[in-house]
């Protein structure tokens, strides 16, 4: 209809018989393609929910570019200003695939060939040594690693020569 104008109030609700249920509340983050800051667009614009950046806000799409694949504590690996160092940021092809906030501390792998990994020692029923494969999500090649979790932390951890075995929290080396 060239020339026409629709005008709809905000304050209406619609009503049961509308065929129409209720529209979901859409968080306030940023104007999204289209939106022109009216409450009217023209020429076909629509709005598009743009969701949330990790971290409260925090721009991690450029964190990957120089990094190789795998999983990096923030500022080990990839750095992220405005970012917390408990930022587990995975990296693919050089791509940001996403960041996970470690609820306990991220931990900084020193050892070459293994990924950084958020702490899971507050996971654990007690202090003593564990294999890494025993850590909720963490990759299966931590099982050649042993850590010591001391006051729900990491606090040392020893390369095995073959794998990590045994009953935690008395993990030994082979």
């Amino acid at each position: 209809m060239a020339g026409c104008t629709l005008l709809v109030s905000f304050d209406e609700i619609a009503q049961d018989d509308s065929g129409v249920g209720p529209l979901p509340d859409k968080p306030d983050v940023g104007v999204g393609v289209g939106d022109t800051g009216s409450s009217s667009s023209s020429g076909g614009d629509q709005d598009v929910f743009v969701p949330p950046l990790p971290d409260g806000g925090i721009d991690y799409s450029k964190a990957c570019a120089t990094a190789a694949d795998g999983k990096y504590c923030n500022g080990h690996g990839v750095s992220v200003d405005g970012g917390s160092s408990d930022d587990l940021v995975t990296c693919l092809n050089k791509k940001f695939v996403k960041v996970e906030r470690c609820s306990n501390r991220c931990f900084v792998q020193t050892f070459s060939g293994f990924h950084d990994q958020c702490d899971q020692c507050k996971t654990v029923p007690s202090d003593g040594y564990y294999c890494g494969d025993e850590f909720i999500g963490w990759e299966s090649a931590n099982k050649k690693i042993k850590f010591r979790c001391l006051g729900g932390n990491i606090n040392s951890q020893m390369l095995c020569s073959n794998t990590c075995t045994g009953t935690s929290p008395n993990a030994i080396c082979q």
